[in-house]
This record gives structure tokens, sequence and C-alpha cells, in this order.
């Protein structure tokens, strides 16, 4: 018997598979990403994997780490669904080629 998916659940499939793959695609973009566009990736990830931060503020003297924790409390209550998006949406900036679409694999 096959189960009926939502259009509501399909679509949050769908956006996470893509987010996923913007994900690992960066992966290759950190040289040609500005610290600015690493700390808001950095922030909208954390968003989508940990939810809303509520990890006390690092050390004065961790100045990485207070940049990072910044960003990602900046964001506040904002939902995975729009981390994901703008996060993807940088991702396609970084790289206006990217297809998600097509894997390594099939371009042999």
């Amino acid at each position: 018997m096959e189960s009926l998916q939502s259009p509501e659940t399909e679509a949050v499939r769908s956006l996470t598979e893509l987010f996923e793959k913007a994900a690992a695609h960066l992966q290759g973009l950190v040289q040609v990403a500005s610290r600015e566009q690493l700390l808001y990736l950095y922030a909208r990830y954390k968003q989508v994997k940990v939810g809303n931060c509520n990890t006390p503020k690092p050390s004065f003297f961790d100045f990485e780490g207070k940049q990072k924790w910044e960003a990602w409390k900046a964001l506040g209550d904002s939902s995975p669904s729009q981390a994901m998006q703008e996060y993807i949406a940088v991702v396609k900036k970084l790289d206006p080629g990217w297809n998600p679409q097509v894997r390594l694999n099939d371009c042999k």
C-alpha cells in the first residue's frame, strides 16, 4: 500500500534535500565566500540543525566563537524552513551555475 504524503510534507522534504545538497556544495566554495557570508551561512545552518540559539555566549576572548554565536542568536525565532531558503539562496549566489539536480556521478 502506497502512503500518501501531504503537499506540505513533500515540500519540506524537498527543501531539506536541497538544503543538504547546498551544505555539501558549500564545502567547495569556502575559499570564495567572504567572512560575512560564512557567518551568515553558519547561523542558518545552526538554526536548521539545532534550532534557536539558547547556549551561553562564548567568552570575550573567544572572538570567532562570539561572532558565530551572535550571528546565530540574531536569527531569534526564525523557522528552519526560512533558514534553509536563505542558506540555499546564498549558496546559489556564490555559485550561480550550481545545479542541485545534477549529481557529480551524472557528469561522467
